[in-house]
């Protein structure tokens, strides 16, 4: 077994600049999975209705 781990740092043992730092990345990584969530539904959405479109466009021309 190792013997060099990290010891796992409590709660109790953070500093309150500790937590905010890691309450800032928590932050920032859920808006950016939500960010990605909405990305991925927009494009989803658009390839969904991709063939309407081009019927649509299709039909204006001839």
């Amino acid at each position: 077994m190792r013997q060099n781990k990290k010891p796992r740092i409590e709660p109790s043992q953070m500093s309150e600049q500790g937590t905010d730092k890691y309450g800032e990345n928590i932050s920032s990584g859920i808006k950016c999975f939500l960010l990605m969530l909405g990305a991925g539904g927009f494009v989803a959405l658009i390839l969904w209705q991709l063939p309407n479109l081009a019927n649509f466009i299709l039909a204006i021309k001839g």
